[in-house]
């Protein structure tokens, strides 16, 4: 069991790619919260997960509100008691170009998609965070090859290096500076 002791949100838990993260998280040891503005099919995802023998819990959440974040996220602290993971994967979908794309609808799809992933992970966070034991450090240090956490100056560096006109012939490229963590 990979996720065994593990605590996940699933925002958007109620259908479509979260339904079927929190069944595979569930069968993976994870407890799981489901939070999803439509409340009725977060609760049946929830309903089945512990039907299988799972542990899911649910909130009715609009994760474009704070309030309403702080709430689920409080909510999984009071039934597991810790945060490990938290997927943010509510999203709602909209079609059109820029031109024909009505204002309220845009504004809805980045109030979800992009001040709902700010707020799940600034309410979240804080919890992961107090979660990081010292063992769980260590292990998390132990899948980096070169053994250690990258710094800012390496990181920044590459930015430069992106930003400067030494890197005029790359393109369509992906530089990748994660201390080998990608290639184990």
């Amino acid at each position: 069991m990979r996720l065994k002791d593990k605590v996940a949100i699933i925002t958007g838990g109620g259908s479509g790619f979260g339904e079927v993260t929190a069944h595979l998280f569930a069968n993976e040891g994870a407890a799981v919260m489901l939070a999803d503005i439509k409340g009725e099919t977060a609760e049946a995802v929830a309903d089945s997960i512990n039907r299988e023998g799972g542990r899911a819990i649910w909130a009715t959440t609009d994760v474009s509100s704070a309030s309403s974040v702080e709430a689920m996220v409080q909510a999984t602290l009071s039934a597991f008691e810790q945060v490990d993971i938290l997927f943010n994967n509510a999203g709602i979908e909209s079609f059109g170009t820029v031109i024909e794309c009505d204002e309220a609808i845009w504004d809805r799809t980045f109030a979800v998609h992009v001040r709902g992933a700010y707020l799940c992970s600034k309410y979240a966070l804080p919890a992961m965070i107090n979660s990081d034991t010292p063992e769980r450090l260590a292990q998390r240090l132990s899948r980096y090859p070169l053994g250690r956490f990258g710094q800012p100056e390496e990181i920044a560096r590459s930015v430069l290096f992106l930003a400067s006109d030494d890197s005029s012939y790359a393109t369509g490229m992906c530089l990748v500076v994660d201390g080998g963590l990608t290639a184990v």
